[in-house]
């Protein structure tokens, strides 16, 4: 599944089907069986599905997170929420070979107290309680156990020759990478490369809950393969949506 969206989150689903989530981004994760699953902007997923029901066709469905809109408000005016109930969604078919034609007849997944439906890649910690929802977040997929012997086998990489850093663009308290605001260091790095202790971001006033300006350097070792994770996480308290654009 890839969202080619610039800012709607959907969740997907098959009736009567579960989910195998096996890749996030291209990269492999121990297999999650889910109820649906959510795909935000900019993101794939790989999901695998048990086609083990008996003959017959079933709405896959695309349902937007959006619960309300304000069309007309200009700017500064006060917005006239419109609630939008149920979400918009858009459908396709999952349709059995042999199966006859015509729309599907089947339904959504009824959560119950007994039964209750698993929703993967949540942005938000957890659903009413009275849903029967739970929410399952990125942060519980993993990598499978033996991805380093097989990423040696198929890429001739060693674990001890891979390095891999971490950068969270969540704009914690505005525009920051790992709640480090960039600022200039007094001289080029051509003339001296050593940060000033005050703009050092490892100087013991900086922290990722606090936030830091300092001269943001990631000293990357010579001779090793190099893994950036770029994540996008923000604070929960906060309401800001920004895409983030890497260059190099």
């Amino acid at each position: 599944m890839i969202n080619a969206a610039g800012e709607f989150s959907y969740e997907m689903s098959i009736d009567d089907h579960t989910l195998w989530v096996v890749a996030l981004d291209g990269a492999e994760i121990d297999p999650m069986e889910v109820t649906s699953a959510i795909i935000h902007p900019g993101e794939t997923m790989d999901v695998e599905l048990n086609a083990d029901q008996t003959t017959g066709q079933f709405w896959i469905r695309a349902r937007s997170l959006i619960a309300g809109d304000a069309p007309g408000t200009n700017w500064g005016d006060k917005p006239q929420v419109r609630l939008l109930d149920p979400a918009p969604e858009v459908n396709a078919i999952l349709r059995y070979e042999g199966s006859q034609e015509g729309d599907p007849s089947t339904s959504t997944f009824r959560c119950t107290s007994t039964s209750r439906c698993k929703i993967f890649n949540c942005p938000y910690p957890a659903y009413p309680r009275d849903t029967y929802k739970e929410c399952i977040p990125v942060a519980n997929a993993t990598s499978p156990s033996d991805i380093a012997t097989r990423n040696q086998k198929e890429f001739g990489l060693d674990e001890p020759d891979i390095a891999e850093y971490f950068f969270n663009f969540g704009f914690q308290w505005g525009s920051s990478i790992n709640a480090n605001k960039f600022t200039y260091p007094p001289e080029p790095f051509v003339q001296n490369k050593d940060v000033p202790e005050e703009l050092s971001c490892s100087r013991e006033s900086c922290g990722p809950d606090v936030g830091c300006v300092c001269t943001h350097v990631v000293d990357i070792p010579f001779n090793k393969t190099i893994q950036f994770v770029f994540s996008n996480l923000h604070n929960l308290q906060t309401t800001t949506k920004l895409c983030t654009s890497v260059h190099t």
